[in-house]
């Protein structure tokens, strides 16, 4: 009961701050800056937290499928929404383009993407991962969280999963990585990669694989600087 007591007493010293509809910069600058007891909060984890609806449940949703997992070797894991926040920014280069990269800041143009996939109608169903999923070893495959909600959607993970096996036809084992057999998936590459050969036409997706050998010893000498 002292304990209760205490709890009861304890004064909270509370600043009231006016922010706009349109200061988002503000809140989260002004989370990262609070963030800094104990363990400290991701970047997605803070984005999760102040833009919640359709864009978390739809990240979460492709993260958790048979598609990314397997394009990522089951690298990439899912503590402190790393896995989300990868592939979020291949969403947000498809479904934003990169030549309207006008943000400030990287993390400005995830949460556009975000507050772009927030406001389509009608809205995702709503989904999580319950411990009891987790224990029948639910496949999210076969929940199709889409149906009824905006079509933008469908396209777009259709989009993803595409180019996911188009990365996996042409470079093979060394998709996403800076260097021929290396062993780290590289963020940006992977953005790059997905998100183009998700804005790829269909019809030239054959033409691709049949170049892939061409692509691939171009890409790696691109980015040895030949």
């Amino acid at each position: 009961r002292p304990l209760q007591r205490k709890i009861r007493e304890y004064e909270l010293h509370c600043h009231l701050i006016s922010i706009q509809k349109d200061s988002d910069l503000l809140v989260r600058e002004l989370f990262q800056r609070i963030n800094t007891y104990g363990v400290k909060m991701s970047y997605q984890e803070i984005r999760c937290a102040l833009y919640p609806g359709n864009s978390v449940t739809f990240i979460r949703y492709v993260a958790e499928r048979h598609a990314f997992i397997e394009t990522t070797f089951g690298k990439v894991k899912p503590e402190r929404m790393r896995d989300m926040e990868l592939i979020l920014g291949a969403i947000a280069f498809t479904c934003l383009g990169y030549e309207n990269f006008k943000a400030k800041t990287f993390d400005t143009f995830l949460t556009n993407a975000m507050q772009k996939m927030n406001k389509l109608e009608p809205k995702i169903s709503s989904y999580s991962r319950t411990e009891s999923d987790k224990a029948q070893e639910l496949d999210v495959n076969t929940v199709d969280i889409l149906e009824g909600s905006a079509p933008f959607f469908a396209d777009l993970l259709a989009r993803i999963e595409t180019a996911f096996e188009l990365a996996s036809e042409v470079f093979g084992a060394d998709r996403y990585k800076k260097e021929l057999s290396g062993r780290v998936i590289n963020k940006s590459i992977f953005e790059l990669v997905v998100s183009t050969f998700a804005l790829l036409p269909s019809e030239h997706h054959g033409l691709l694989i049949e170049k892939s050998e061409a692509v691939k010893d171009r890409f790696y000498g691109l980015l040895a600087g030949n």
